[in-house]
C-alpha cells in the first residue's frame, strides 16, 4: 500500500525528472486493474512464478533470456559508489566530530573495498552523517 506509492514512485520519479524523462506507469490505469481484477484468481496467479498474465503477454515480444530473468527491485548502487567515486570517507573529519571510532569506521571501508564484505548500507549511512554534519553543525 505505501512502498508503491511512497517508495517506488518518488525514485522514479526524481530520477526521471532529473534526467528530463517521461515516464509512465502503464499497469495503474484504472479500466486495466478492474478488467485484470474480473478474471479467475487462478489465472492471475503463478504457483511457483510472478505476473503469469504480464509474462503470457510479452512471450512473443521478449527474449526468452529476459523472460526467464528473476524480479529485482529499484535499488541505489550505493556499494558500487562507495567503490567509486565517493568513497573517501573524511577520517579526520571522524576523528573531530567524536561520534564514531575511526578505526571501526576505517575497517569497514577497507573490507568493503576489498570485496571482503558488503557494507554499503553502514558506509552509506555514515557517509550522509558526515555531509550533514558538514553542512548543518560546521564539523
Amino acid at each position: 500500500m505505501f512502498y508503491l506509492a511512497e517508495d517506488n514512485f518518488v525514485h522514479a520519479d526524481r530520477a526521471s525528472r532529473s534526467t528530463a524523462l517521461e515516464i509512465r506507469a502503464p499497469f495503474l490505469d484504472q479500466v486495466l486493474g478492474e478488467y485484470a481484477l474480473s478474471l479467475p484468481a487462478t489465472s492471475r496467479r503463478g504457483l511457483w512464478r510472478t505476473k503469469p498474465l504480464l509474462r503470457r503477454a510479452a512471450r512473443p515480444l521478449l527474449p526468452s533470456a529476459i523472460m526467464r530473468r528473476p524480479n529485482h527491485g529499484f535499488g541505489v548502487p550505493d556499494g558500487v559508489w562507495l567503490r567509486g567515486d565517493v568513497r573517501e570517507l573524511d577520517s579526520d573529519r571522524l576523528q573531530r566530530q567524536g561520534i564514531f571510532d575511526p578505526a571501526c569506521v576505517s575497517s569497514l571501508l577497507c573490507r568493503h573495498l576489498d570485496g571482503v564484505a558488503n557494507h554499503a548500507k553502514e558506509l552509506w549511512a555514515l557517509f550522509m552523517f558526515q555531509l550533514w554534519a558538514m553542512t548543518n553543525l560546521g564539523i
